[in-house]
């Protein structure tokens, strides 16, 4: 893998993550710093690595010391969980999250109602 593959990877998940995210910074250290935390363990660790490996393959020693088969790994990982899944999609998932929470909530507002009924003997 060469000094361009890695520097297109961590391009690619910059710009995924400015998109998907909405982060401000121009590199993926950078992106990382502001937006990081929102991204799973996995993830997040794979994009630090990946970020590190990006400032490494600049200097000519220190690139033959990057294992390319598990960078180009980690990037593929980055940019799938990155990956937009289009604007549609993502309401459709938000608004069925919040309708299962409002039906959680009744039905436990419910069970309370009958549980403090049967209680109190009107059951």
């Amino acid at each position: 893998m060469s000094v361009h593959d890695i520097s297109g990877l961590a391009r690619r998940s910059a710009a995924l993550m400015r998109q998907r995210l909405g982060a401000r910074g121009d590199t993926l250290e950078q992106t990382l710093r502001q937006r990081g935390r929102r991204l799973p363990r996995k993830i997040r660790r794979a994009a630090e690595e990946l970020a590190m490996a990006e400032k490494m393959a600049d200097h000519p020693r220190l690139r033959l010391r990057l294992d390319n088969a598990r960078l180009d790994h980690l990037g593929r990982l980055v940019v799938n969980h990155l990956a937009p899944l289009g604007a549609a999609d993502r309401r459709w998932r938000l608004f069925l999250s919040i309708a299962a929470s409002m039906s959680f909530a009744f039905l436990v507002t419910v069970a309370g109602v009958i549980a403090v009924l049967r209680w109190r003997g009107y059951l």
